[in-house]
């Protein structure tokens, strides 16, 4: 494996404020526990028919396993393209479970 991210590097908060002013919004974030944050992706599940968040990804999260110790190798600059491709983000969902083929 490589990690193709970079060249920027941030923390999560970070990268939610570069999302939002790609997109041209204002966002609050408010810290909330971990089980309500795994109750609302269960409702926001059932909604979609898919599966929003797990107990497992959150654990990971909150174990900095999103980030990488590797020195970045990508040359797209995600806060460059946040900015150019915020008008097309969130528009479209899409849904994990219709899109994939999981087996048992």
């Amino acid at each position: 494996m490589v990690d193709a991210a970079g060249p920027d590097t941030f923390e999560y908060r970070e990268f939610l404020d570069i999302l939002s002013k790609g997109m041209g919004r204002r966002n609050i974030l408010i810290p909330i526990p971990d089980w309500f944050t795994l109750m609302v992706g269960q409702l926001m599940g059932l909604l979609l028919q898919d599966i929003v968040i797990t107990e497992a990804e959150i654990r990971g999260l909150r174990q900095g396993l999103a980030a990488s110790s590797e020195e970045p190798l990508g040359t797209t600059s995600f806060r460059d393209w946040a900015e150019e491709n915020g008008d097309d983000l969130g528009r479209i969902y899409r849904n994990d479970i219709k899109i994939r083929k999981y087996v048992k």
